[in-house]
């Protein structure tokens, strides 16, 4: 932080290369100003000049820090030998849907190293991330230019219903008049049914659930007709008795973008790019499997 701050004379656009806050930065600064009892720079016609402790600070940090870098990047890492805890969060209850067999992989590869899971922390997501988490799995991550953010898959919105008792919703009329619950995330997929339903002059819909835990799903979906979800979850075995149907044409939502994220600041760190690739493998060879057709 210090050196960026000094080749950019200031703090606003220090904290803005290196993806924090302004305050964070400063506080930053005045840590080092405290422990070495100098101001290190001063502001001075608009611009922060360095003091001569300042200066033999900037030379020293430069170098090492790029020793530091050099060395990281040349660093192995060997998840046989590793006894490293990884902790990924997501915005289910647990690791399910393409993700299922990673706990199993994770072991097989890293014997000796800690795989926990934490359930999507939305108030502050982003700056877990930076500290202790370390990837993120999920529909609704947020959108920061301090986090490297990647699709994985988009999942279409579709209708899951109890073909033994009833048919697919085939017209607007089939989906206003039937109960279903909804799985809504930051997406809103309710909001953008409702907006088409008002559009084509229909009373918006009373949603008879609205879930954000997919440990909810199995008690809510009892006895309820529809769910409709773009849901990772449903790729779960605990809905292989439900068919799948799309919504009627005119209320289409676009598919919602499932993420893979983790903090830009680890991004040199070669056992997070092992626990990426891990991830990426177990999303690739769940596409791979044929999903089943529509019923």
């Amino acid at each position: 932080m210090f050196i960026v701050i000094a080749d950019t004379q200031s703090v606003s656009e220090a904290a803005r290369r290196l993806n924090v806050s302004q305050p964070t930065a400063s506080y930053a600064l005045e840590k080092l100003r405290r422990g070495f009892n100098d101001p290190l720079l001063i502001r001075s016609g608009g611009k922060m000049n360095l003091t001569e402790t300042g200066k033999a600070l900037a030379s020293t940090a430069t170098s090492s820090l790029e020793e530091f870098n050099r060395i990281t990047r040349q660093a192995n890492f060997d998840p046989l030998t590793s006894d490293r805890t990884f902790k990924i969060m997501g915005a289910t209850s647990e690791l399910t849907g393409p993700y299922a067999g990673l706990p199993g992989k994770f072991r097989n590869r890293a014997p000796g190293a800690a795989f926990s899971y934490v359930t999507y922390d939305r108030t502050n997501c982003h700056e877990r991330l930076h500290e202790d988490v370390d990837i993120f799995v999920g529909t609704n991550l947020p959108d920061a230019p301090s986090i490297e953010r990647h699709v994985l898959r988009e999942y279409p919105v579709g209708i899951y219903y109890d073909a033994s008792v009833r048919s697919a919703p085939e017209t607007i009329e089939d989906f206003v008049n039937a109960e279903f619950v909804t799985y809504n995330d930051r997406h809103s997929i309710v909001g953008n049914v409702d907006k088409a339903l008002r559009e084509m002059n229909y009373p918006p819909r009373t949603f008879r659930f609205v879930v954000n835990d997919f440990s909810s799903y199995p008690d809510l979906i009892t006895g309820t007709d529809l769910l409709v979800t773009a849901s990772l979850a449903l790729r779960d075995s605990i809905f292989s008795r439900f068919a799948i149907a799309p919504i009627p044409e005119p209320l289409k939502v676009k598919p919602i973008p499932h993420y893979i994220g983790w903090s830009k600041r680890k991004s040199n760190m070669p056992c997070l790019r092992w626990m990426v690739d891990l991830f990426l493998e177990c999303n690739k060879i769940n596409q791979d499997i044929a999903s089943p057709a529509p019923q």
